[in-house]
């Protein structure tokens, strides 16, 4: 005589199934990390997807050590692009894709509190905690961002990459990084009137002396 699967277990068991290849799925897409070493002491980690609050988390390391994280906001159309080593050896610059614009900002690990420190009032919708200080960048460390990525043959500089991945052909990788710092940096008089990025929404946080 066959014993029938009652319905109410037959149900328990899919959902289980449907939960863990969710977990799966979830842990799949949230496993992206970008590096950026600093030094042979001194590292950033940007954690694209935290699984379990669906924000980007920005770490910093000394010897191996976290010294503070900057917890930054994603959606649909908002996500990092790229971070990369600042002019001095204590900044770096990241480059943050927005719904209609760009932000190009500088965070600066010599200015800490355990207890956050506000961010600029035009990316606060972006930056939603951090323990560092985050402020415009300045004219020269847009000229060294845009040199730097220019430049560059460090076979490691993809891994910067938030968007494209370290698969990404190096040269449109870098063309369109470079848009993406002028998209952000150049304030709208300044810009070419022949460009076809003219209009674009202006810049973020436009950059200071």
């Amino acid at each position: 005589m066959q014993t029938r699967t009652p319905v109410w277990l037959f149900a328990k068991i899919s959902l289980l199934i449907l939960v863990a290849l969710f977990v799966i799925f979830w842990s799949l897409i949230s496993s992206k990390v970008v590096h950026l070493s600093l030094s042979d002491t001194r590292e950033c980690r940007w954690e694209l997807n935290q699984w379990y609050t669906g924000r980007c988390v920005f770490s910093y390391y000394e010897n191996g050590v976290r010294k503070g994280t900057m917890r930054t906001f994603k959606g649909l159309f908002e996500r990092p692009v790229a971070i990369f080593p600042g002019p001095t050896d204590k900044t770096i610059i990241c480059i943050y894709e927005l719904d209609t614009t760009v932000a190009v900002f500088a965070v600066d690990f010599r200015e800490a509190d355990p207890k956050g420190i506000p961010p600029p009032q035009s990316l606060k919708e972006t930056i939603l905690f951090s323990n560092f200080r985050e402020r415009a960048c300045t004219k020269a460390e847009v000229t060294y961002l845009r040199n730097h990525i220019s430049s560059t043959q460090d076979p490691l500089w993809r891994n910067a990459f938030a968007i494209f991945g370290s698969k990404v052909d190096p040269e449109l990788g870098r063309q369109s990084l470079l848009r993406s710092v002028d998209f952000g940096t150049v304030r709208y008089e300044e810009r070419d009137p022949t460009s076809w990025w003219r209009d674009y929404s202006k810049p973020q946080i436009p950059p200071e002396d």
